[in-house]
């Protein structure tokens, strides 16, 4: 259910949800860390930027999600 309400935020360019989504990036499982980082990349410009500061977190499901997301929307630098 939190994959599909992420997506959701996305789709719908929810604002208010960023800061849940970067929880949910930081805290969920690999699923929800992607439907998160997917939701953030399709925000930008401040799902980038959380996006870009999460790609360096120690966590790796964090980190390759993040990193996959950007790579997604070609914001990668």
């Amino acid at each position: 259910v939190a994959s599909c309400a992420a997506c959701a935020a996305g789709r719908l360019h929810i604002e208010a949800a960023l800061p849940l989504l970067a929880r949910c990036l930081r805290v969920g499982d690999a699923m929800l860390a992607r439907a998160a980082a997917a939701a953030l990349a399709d925000m930008p410009p401040t799902g980038w930027v959380t996006l870009r500061e999460l790609k360096s977190s120690p966590n790796q499901v964090t980190a390759l999600a993040a990193a996959e997301a950007l790579a997604r929307v070609g914001a990668a630098p």
